[in-house]
């Protein structure tokens, strides 16, 4: 399976005006549909404007959550907590080094390391402690990721850590986020909706003369008001003119890997790597 190119699935970055233009069009309620406006809204002022060309010129890689919010379920609750998480961290000064390099635009790695650091400053200061981002370890050279304070207590150190990831997951993970990223370019440019189910995956050429196939049947769906269904090597899509019926809307192919020694590895690692001066806790993403 060959990697995607960053355009073979869609020329065009996302704007915000396109993620906001999405929402309520699939299953959410209408107070769902407010609350993703408000989550959105909410990066739109922390990072900035032209935070989501940046982000997508960072690899071609865009936050799949954020364009899903619109239309999945399941992504709004991941996208409401990294909002309120954003504004938890908002006011506190050490946090203006890590979105100055959030606005810049990060790779998957550093976006989950990212969000587990501002995940634990949430839960610290939901606490009443204090929390400060990166702070320098007494005696190192290094910093750590987060120091917290409680209140009435000794303060204790947070190490955050994604596990790295073998290539093969890697660019199973990549090609199926691009492949949604481009579905949902699809329903954006027809006001459609598509349900997508992945049997494998195949080569450049060959998607994107699906994705093409795709483009043209949702095309005809939103003139003709009816239902449309393309089948390909690879899997199958649905695409309906109205809302589809309940069920998940994206089903990827199976893939099956033995993380736990790369787990294992990657925590070994990371204690040895902790000689903090402070009690110490490893919150890791897998």
């Amino acid at each position: 399976m060959a990697l995607i190119a960053p355009k073979a699935m869609d020329e065009d970055e996302p704007t915000w005006q396109q993620i906001h233009g999405m929402i309520g069009r699939g299953g959410l309620s209408e107070a769902g549909a407010a609350a993703a406006r408000w989550a959105v809204d909410q990066f739109r002022a922390r990072l900035g404007e032209s935070w989501s060309g940046r982000q997508y010129d960072k690899g071609g890689w865009f936050p799949l959550e954020l364009l899903a919010v619109g239309a999945y379920r399941y992504a709004l609750p991941q996208v409401l907590s990294w909002a309120l998480w954003l504004n938890a961290a908002a006011a506190e000064p050490t946090f203006a080094k890590v979105r100055t390099s959030m606005k810049k635009g990060m790779d998957t790695s550093t976006w989950r390391h990212t969000w587990l650091q501002l995940e634990v400053a949430r839960a610290a200061s939901s606490m009443g402690a204090s929390f400060s981002f990166e702070p320098p370890i007494p005696g190192s050279i290094k910093s750590g990721d987060l120091l917290i304070d409680p209140e009435g207590g000794s303060p204790w150190m947070v190490e955050t850590v994604t596990v790295p990831r073998a290539d093969v997951d890697m660019k199973w993970e990549d090609y199926e986020d691009r492949f949604q990223a481009a579905i949902r370019r699809v329903e954006h440019k027809h006001n459609v909706t598509c349900v997508v189910v992945l049997d494998d995956h195949s080569t450049d050429a060959e998607t994107q003369a699906w994705l093409s196939a795709i483009d043209a049947i949702a095309s005809i769906a939103a003139e003709s008001r009816q239902v449309q269904v393309i089948q390909w090597d690879i899997g199958v899509v649905t695409v309906y003119p109205d809302p589809p019926p309940p069920g998940p809307r994206f089903i990827g192919a199976a893939q099956y890997r033995d993380g736990w020694r790369r787990l294992g590895r990657t925590l070994a690692k990371k204690a040895e790597q902790i000689t903090e001066p402070f009690p110490v806790t490893v919150r890791c993403w897998l």
